[in-house]
């Protein structure tokens, strides 16, 4: 399609894009897995993109597999590991197929970026960056957030003291 003016744009077949997930706990499906070379072509790296399963929006992570920095390699192998176990890939220590991973799901912990000033100097608000992974169980409903169960109460014997410090207020 040419670009011939605003005024003749027609979007009637075009899908509305999905926004990037702030922070918090979502479940994700891995909906397309690659391995690419990176922008200075030193290396390459394991890219999966999630989409959150209610529909909130999308996130992507990245995981160096080569790479002319050995600590790089290291944590981005950890990583990836890490994800393939909590997805439950059947078999995390050989993955085999980057196909194997389509379809996998995880719940994503997601904390909020730093904010940016865009070229034009507009001020804009970060995106979530993964700052984990976890077992899909199933506990999230539609609308709701994923929440652990919460910790039972500590309970303090009879007689004992309910604070330990020393401050006296």
């Amino acid at each position: 399609m040419e670009f011939t003016g605003f005024d003749s744009l027609d979007l009637t077949n075009v899908e509305a894009g999905d926004s990037y997930l702030k922070a918090g706990q979502f479940r994700c499906e891995v909906v397309k897995a690659s391995v690419e070379q990176n922008k200075a072509k030193t290396g390459r790296f394991v890219k999966v993109e999630m989409k959150c399963m209610d529909g909130n929006g999308v996130t992507v992570d990245r995981f160096n597999v080569q790479n002319a920095n050995p600590k790089a390699v290291e944590i981005g192998l950890q990583k990836l590991k890490k994800f393939l176990i909590e997805a439950g890939h059947p078999n995390p220590d050989k993955p085999g197929d980057i196909n194997s991973l389509s379809g996998l799901k995880v719940v994503v912990n997601l904390k909020r970026g730093d904010d940016f000033v865009t070229d034009t100097g507009e001020r804009r608000e970060g995106r979530g960056e993964i700052v984990g992974y976890a077992k899909d169980v199933g506990q999230r409903i539609a609308g709701a957030a994923v929440t652990a169960a919460p910790a039972p109460a500590q309970v303090a014997p009879a007689g004992a003291d309910q604070f330990t410090d020393d401050i006296p207020f």
